[in-house]
């Protein structure tokens, strides 16, 4: 597994949080679409093959970084249980060098733990593990 740099996750927290807010202000102090933008044209792809070690995903936002596309995804359900015991983390992350979505999407990739389940891309602190810890098979009420 390789380990990003703090230089990476600053530019990956930076990309979920354009992904998840968007940019609502451009030059001009003016907010909303830049003038003349349209949507000629969406078609639906359909689905494609995922992750089998993943059983399902909320949520699923994508954008352009360091010559990939990069898909960022809310709740994500395992299969099996990750290095932490979990079988539901709060987030996750895939890639692929495949910018032509005529024809599907292939070639995802992405990060595993020790026990090669999916990891996530904003890992949890320490108080939140815990947390997760003292109440993994005490579920609160």
């Amino acid at each position: 597994m390789r380990v990003l740099s703090s230089l990476s996750t600053i530019y990956f927290a930076a990309l979920i949080s354009l992904a998840m807010f968007g940019c609502s202000l451009y030059p001009g102090g003016t907010s909303g679409p830049p003038p003349g933008l349209s949507v000629v044209q969406a078609t639906d792809l359909g689905t494609f093959g995922t992750n089998p070690k993943i059983v399902g995903r909320d949520g699923g936002y994508s954008g352009v970084f360091a010559g990939n596309v990069v898909w960022l995804y809310s709740d994500t359900f395992l299969t099996n249980p990750n290095a932490q015991g979990q079988t539901l983390i709060s987030d996750s992350w895939a890639f692929t060098t495949d910018f032509n979505a005529t024809d599907g999407l292939t070639g995802f990739q992405e990060r595993e733990d020790s026990v090669g389940a999916p990891t996530m891309i904003l890992t949890l602190t320490s108080a939140e593990q815990a947390f997760n810890t003292a109440h993994q098979r005490n579920p609160c009420r």
